[in-house]
């Protein structure tokens, strides 16, 4: 079998036998045990096989990826997403690597470099590491899920790479079966996964969530008049006068369902809010159903003051 070899000090003739059982069918009466070990989470590790009673490990090519996904899904793992020399102690040649770590170790997700802890580029959170992700256009029902995963509500728009600084990590590109109704993203199916260098500018690596423009008037009247608070992540965010224009407003009235602006107000009219200061500019044209479809700058290298909080009545 190309592409694979014994670990040194093993002997190769029952572990060639290993493999070819192993990838073909998994089933043979000799190999008692199959482990991943060393690793940080259950589905990362050296992979090491019990045959005949004796616990030996087994080398692989990047090119085995497909051999590894076999051992992932008997582990209940998930498919493979990765081999490397992680956990090998050099008992495999410069060319075969002895770790593997599998889809079933994702514990988490977060969104990177984005304006808000609700937008940014997908990563996700394998061991200690994150991994970024490139989504094919196919795949963007993950987005929702994504979203709602992290408490930031739907997905409003996505992005390609060449919205985010790039850096020299690899990109997982996963073919991630979801239906769009799913809590989490651990409730999808991923069929497979492929490192690659790049990610093209047809496929998708980040995302803007609805959650992370969700308008609010406080300290007014009524619903409909107040000082404009902005969802930012788990907490809410004023916005500064001088990015609050009259396009902006009358798409935040419109989604609030509280009719016309009747007029913007500057300089804490309702009060000096607490907290953080959306300091990027909604470009929106005025026709849009929600602050989220509107188009953004991106956000201002100042701190801003809440002496200069925005409110509006509709």
């Amino acid at each position: 079998m190309s592409g694979m070899m014994p670990v040194k000090g093993h002997l190769s003739t029952q572990l060639l036998c290993v493999l070819v059982l192993l990838v073909l069918q998994l089933t043979n009466s000799a190999i008692n045990e199959l482990k991943l070990s060393r690793g940080k989470k259950r589905c990362s590790g050296l992979v090491e096989v019990k045959y005949d009673g004796q616990w030996m490990k087994l080398c692989f090519t990047a090119s085995q990826m497909k051999h590894a996904t076999v051992i992932c899904n008997h582990l209940g793992c998930g498919p493979a997403c990765n081999i490397s020399d992680l956990y090998s102690e050099s008992t495999c040649s410069s060319s075969f690597s002895a770790g593997i770590t599998c889809g079933g170790v994702f514990s988490g997700v977060k969104l990177i470099n984005g304006s808000s802890p609700c937008a940014g580029r997908v990563e996700v959170i394998v061991g200690d590491s994150l991994m970024k992700i490139c989504y094919p256009p196919a795949y963007i029902k993950a987005f929702p899920v994504i979203c709602r995963q992290l408490g930031c509500g739907s997905a409003a728009s996505f992005h390609n790479a060449s919205h985010f600084v790039e850096d020299s990590r690899p990109y997982l590109v996963p073919a991630v079966l979801c239906r769009g109704d799913e809590t989490t993203g651990v409730e999808c199916k991923a069929a497979s996964y492929t490192l690659e260098s790049t990610c093209p500018p047809s496929f998708y690596t980040g995302v803007t969530c609805s959650g992370d423009t969700q308008p609010r008037l406080i300290e007014g009247d009524n619903a409909c008049s107040g000082r404009l608070v902005i969802r930012h992540g788990h907490t809410w965010a004023t916005v500064s006068d001088s990015h609050l224009d009259p396009k902006a407003a009358s798409v935040i009235c419109n989604e609030l369902q509280c009719g016309a602006v009747v007029s913007i107000t500057g300089g804490a009219h309702f009060g000096e809010g607490q907290g953080p200061i959306r300091t990027e500019e909604f470009q929106c044209v005025g026709n849009e159903s929600h602050l989220a479809y509107c188009p953004r700058a991106p956000p201002m290298n100042q701190t801003g003051s809440h002496a200069n909080d925005a409110g509006l009545i509709c």
